[in-house]
């Protein structure tokens, strides 16, 4: 787990030239924890205050989540940042343009029809509840009575029947998510994000799930390509932790709380 001087090694590339850094996050288990409701989820005051602060010094700041982008933007409330939504489907840059959805009106029918293929009494039955975020489907089961009995109906049925839909099924925490296509995930939406923000050379990266391991793979690529200097992966960790999030972050830290304390970092060193 990163300690003070893993704080500083990692920091200290990023604060000698602030302005060609990006910082990226995600939000549900690295900037806020995870609830048992996705609408019951805030960030703190004084975490949106040091955010607030490094979008003024830093090249870039852009939040990188699975939430539809609207509800994303709703929560960070922030504006002079970039928010990429539904797991890169959409993607908003710092000065406000929003980027054209890859999304097909065959991929949202494609996804709309699925959607109604599930009874919402017969989910509850399984303890599992269905969050239709337009782009993409997230099936829920953190509330459910027996998780084994969830679990057993999203591997056993609902992931099964996506893939035959010619759709995506994806592990999250305690969720299924189904996604109109393999093709556009996290890691392009950070490629996206940091190609068209001029000067960036150097990105870190801030994420507790399999979908954030997409932006560190995209980082590497990008400096294996020569367009960045460095790009660095942060693993949250909880006790839900994937394994890969363990294996291929660059650094660990506990939670929500360790986030805020290289956040605090930057913006304190950044003044």
């Amino acid at each position: 787990m990163a300690g003070p001087e893993d704080t500083q090694r990692i920091i200290s590339p990023l604060l000698a030239d602030a302005t060609s850094s990006a910082i990226l996050l995600d939000l549900d288990g690295t900037l806020a924890p995870i609830v048992e409701r996705p609408e019951d989820v805030r960030i703190s005051e004084e975490l949106r205050r040091l955010l607030s602060v490094i979008a003024e010094r830093f090249g870039l700041l852009a939040f990188i989540s699975g939430r539809a982008i609207n509800g994303l933007r709703g929560i960070v409330g922030l504006e002079g940042v970039a928010y990429s939504g539904n797991h890169g489907l959409e993607i908003r840059l710092a000065d406000g343009q929003r980027l054209p959805s890859p999304v097909s009106a065959a991929h949202r029918e494609a996804l709309r029809a699925f959607a109604r293929r599930w009874s919402p009494g017969d989910l509850r039955e399984s303890g599992v509840w269905l969050e239709d975020k337009g782009a993409t489907l997230t099936f829920h089961y953190r509330t459910a009575p027996d998780p084994g009995r969830a679990v057993d109906l999203l591997e056993g049925e609902v992931a099964p029947a996506a893939g035959a839909a010619g759709l995506m099924a994806a592990p999250g925490r305690m969720s299924l998510e189904i996604h109109p296509t393999a093709a556009i995930n996290k890691g392009t939406a950070a490629r996206a994000l940091l190609t068209a923000t001029p000067g960036i050379r150097r990105a870190i990266s801030f994420g507790d799930d399999r979908t954030d391991v997409e932006v560190w793979r995209a980082l590497r690529a990008l400096v294996r390509e020569g367009a960045l200097s460095a790009g660095l992966g942060v693993g949250v960790t909880s006790d839900e932790s994937p394994t890969m999030v363990i294996e291929e972050a660059d650094l660990l830290v506990a939670g929500v709380a360790g986030v805020e304390e290289i956040l605090r970092a930057l913006a304190g060193a950044a003044r």
